[in-house]
């Protein structure tokens, strides 16, 4: 007989046995034991989850969730049995690792015996290029060591190949073109880039970032579509000595930058920008003289707003900014942005800012004081003669109390008894992406909430 419980099942894949658990809702636990099946270890995986689930008596509709962890690439390291694999990496630094002076497993014992390092020398092959820790090329991409690295890679029938360049995190353009050419030629091996080894970022999910010694950097990545318009948002920064600058670089596909900042202490700072192809994009953060950093970095989805259309109802947390991007939709048009009806909770009379910031180069355009004491609680700037595709963007920040409002964003706009407001009129779009650290806020206690509304009316030149 089925129960109707739902579980979650653990499975846990080494090179002998797979086990796996399941636990119900109320507690109860089912346990699995059968052979592994190294010809594909997903066999013994499926295997174990319709029997373990028939023996429990529950539904797969049932399973909540799913966990999976193998200890099978760590067996053939330790065993040194996996395939047999090439190093391609910088000139001059072929036995860096073989070296290992960094990191002992007896810092002090001069006679100990090191391992076999997991490539053979003969097997590490070097190219001629060099990047500095910003990614800019000091020297390029030697072709001619590049087809003698193919040459020995083929000659020595090598099945796998790791490229591992210097400061390939900074700007994996050398590697990746190093693999094309290894593919182009030998399209039958097995490529593993460092520069692809990495964290990733994904839409609307805080990652705590922390860079712990001086000197070090930060690398993620995030998948993108051509013409997606991103926000990346950092917050809570914290660095050592205090107060000093983060560089935030995103790096186009092909390794070349799109887009790049410098950014303070202050919470809310965000790097937006259109993209231009498909693919997967790389974010670079440098602490730069900070001899420790820490920092939440989360990537935004884009939000589609149409002048005079409906209202945008958004949600985010107290005490953090709010960003949007918006274009103009023809050259030399006079925009106005504002917020309307601002509240906050508890009732105070504190005020926020709004900054308005080109988006070709950054530089600030605009900015004004937002008091809730105002008339209507309402207050705003008038953009006069903005250049068209330009991705402005727009921060309203400082906000320590909770904040209910109306962004309102127009063309020829009037402020009314402190209110902004926009008359009716037609077809002039913003695109806008809703930069914020939260988007519900159902499970914390104190949030704030606005409305963006885009209008426009038309006016004569």
């Amino acid at each position: 007989m089925t129960r109707d419980h739902a579980c979650r099942i653990g499975v846990d894949v080494g090179g002998t046995f797979t086990d796996l658990v399941l636990v119900t809702e109320d507690g109860s636990v089912a346990r699995k034991k059968l052979l592994s099946t190294s010809g594909n270890y997903a066999e013994a995986i499926f295997t174990g989850i319709r029997e373990v689930l028939h023996e429990a008596g529950i539904a797969r509709d049932n399973v909540k969730e799913l966990i999976h962890g193998t200890t099978v690439a760590t067996n053939a390291i330790i065993e040194r049995r996996g395939a047999r694999t090439g190093l391609v990496t910088t000139e001059g630094f072929r036995d860096l690792l073989e070296i290992g002076r960094l990191r002992l497993m007896r810092l002090y014992d001069m006679d100990q015996e090191r391992p076999a390092p997991l490539v053979r020398r003969r097997w590490r092959f070097e190219v001629a290029e060099r990047l500095d820790h910003r990614g800019q090329v000091i020297h390029p991409l030697d072709r001619d060591s590049l087809e003698r690295a193919i040459t020995g890679i083929a000659a020595e029938n090598i099945e796998s190949v790791a490229v591992c360049l210097i400061h390939s995190y900074a700007n994996p353009a050398h590697e990746r073109a190093v693999a094309a050419a290894i593919r182009q030629q030998l399209p039958e091996v097995y490529l593993t880039l460092s520069s692809d080894v990495t964290g990733t970022l994904a839409n609307n999910t805080p990652l705590s970032v922390s860079i712990p010694r001086s000197g070090q950097n930060a690398r993620l990545t995030f998948s993108g579509t051509a013409g997606q318009l991103v926000g990346l948002e950092r917050t809570q920064l914290v660095t050592v000595p205090a107060k000093q600058a983060l560089y935030m670089y995103i790096y186009k596909p092909d390794g070349t930058t799109l887009v790049s900042t410098n950014s303070g202490a202050g919470d809310g700072e965000v790097l937006s920008a259109t993209l231009p192809t498909t693919g997967t994009y790389t974010v670079f953060l440098d602490a730069n003289y900070a001899a420790t950093s820490s920092f939440t970095l989360t990537l935004n989805p884009p939000g589609e707003l149409t002048i005079d259309g409906p209202p945008l109802n958004i949600t985010t947390l107290s005490g953090e900014s709010h960003t949007l991007s918006f274009v103009a939709s023809t050259a030399g048009v006079n925009l106005g942005l504002g917020m309307t009806g601002l509240t906050d909770s508890p009732a105070s009379g504190s005020a926020t800012w709004l900054y308005v910031y080109r988006g070709s180069d950054g530089a600030l355009i605009s900015s004004v004081s937002c008091l809730t004491a105002n008339p209507g609680g309402g207050c705003g700037l008038n953009l006069p003669n903005l250049a068209q595709a330009d991705h402005h963007r727009a921060k309203a920040s400082d906000m320590t109390q909770d904040f209910a409002g109306a962004w309102v964003l127009g063309r020829g706009q009037r402020r009314r008894a402190g209110a902004w407001r926009s008359g009716a009129g037609a077809g002039v779009t913003a695109r806008a992406a809703m930069c914020s650290s939260r988007i519900a806020c159902a499970h914390f206690a104190r949030c704030r909430r606005g409305v963006v509304v885009v209008a426009s009316s038309t006016i004569s030149p």
